[in-house]
């Protein structure tokens, strides 16, 4: 391998043997070769940094970067600073690649002169049922920006492969993690990248209920208000992101409604204030969850512990 590569691949790494070596062997066994594979090994207790090293001996495009544990964040901000490619691309230690997802993704954004190539993924249940997620072709960063946080593109870094050249004066706020990706990506968006759609299915995410999104706690709460917080702080004197905002802090609050034994009930009510008026008329979340949360900012939880139960 050249001192560069077309695209650099960071794998951040914590306890992930279980599924590691199947996630590896599917970047590289790639159709498109000109590549690194930089696996960020985020001080792991179990066999993962022997697993890497083993990769490591038998493929020169691998290289392996033991770091002291500081959460993902951290780790995807020492692979892209040790990044030689011109373009980068996130994988999770326990999902995978399909075969010529590079190949496809390379010269979709070679032909296109695109900053960033969004395309479909497969997303696997655990019964191992598949759906195909595909994507709209938006019109600008904007837009793109808009449907991300309305829920409508994923934001996830791990269907992008995006220029190195969009994370310059940017990096992985290092205190966050969960929704990392989504801060990133509204960063990155901010800066008015040109974008392209590949109209085919790249990755394979796999729903898993050891997932950090799968698992709720009163630090990911935290990281995600943070993460929202400084979204707001981005955009708010963005008038056409006023309802895309809305959005966001309702689904928080929802996440916080379906949460209530971890936090006090009163911070349902007094989390994003601002979004608590009129809240019947917010079409944008479902309606069951309006009415829950109307009674909860009226100190009423009743309905739902019963939806709870009934759920």
């Amino acid at each position: 391998m050249s001192d560069s590569a077309a695209i650099s691949i960071i794998v951040p790494i914590y306890n992930a043997e279980e599924f590691l070596k199947e996630t590896i062997e599917s970047v590289l066994s790639q159709s498109f070769s000109e590549f690194e594979l930089l696996l960020i090994n985020d001080g792991s207790t179990d066999q993962s940094q022997n697993i890497c090293e083993a990769f490591g001996k038998i493929d020169k495009r691998v290289r392996l970067i033991n770091k002291v544990n500081g959460g993902v964040s951290s780790a995807r901000n020492v692979g892209i600073r040790n990044a030689t490619g011109t373009y980068i691309f996130h994988v999770d230690a326990d999902d995978i690649l399909r075969p010529d997802a590079l190949k496809n993704l390379h010269n979709k954004a070679i032909n296109t002169q695109a900053d960033i190539t969004v395309a479909n993924y497969i997303l696997r249940s655990l019964n191992n049922d598949e759906k195909v997620i595909k994507h709209r072709v938006t019109h600008s960063a904007e837009e793109f920006l808009q449907g991300m946080l309305l829920g409508e593109f994923h934001a996830g870094l791990w269907n992008k492969l995006i220029k190195k050249s969009c994370y310059d004066g940017l990096s992985f706020d290092e205190d966050v993690n969960c929704m990392e990706d989504k801060l990133i990506l509204t960063q990155i968006l901010l800066k008015n990248p040109s974008l392209s759609f590949l109209d085919d299915e790249v990755y394979i995410y796999i729903q898993r209920n050891s997932s950090l999104t799968n698992n709720t706690s009163l630090k990911t709460l935290t990281s995600i208000e943070k993460v929202i917080q400084q979204i707001n702080n981005l955009l708010k004197d963005k008038k056409v992101f006023e309802t895309s905002l809305v959005k966001i802090k309702l689904d928080y609050k929802i996440k916080l409604l379906n949460n209530s034994h971890i936090l006090k009930k009163e911070q349902v009510r007094n989390k994003f204030k601002e979004v608590n008026s009129n809240i019947l008329y917010r079409d944008m979340i479902p309606f069951y969850y309006r009415i829950l949360l109307w009674f909860e900012f009226r100190n009423i939880s009743f309905p739902t512990q019963v939806f709870k139960i009934l759920r």
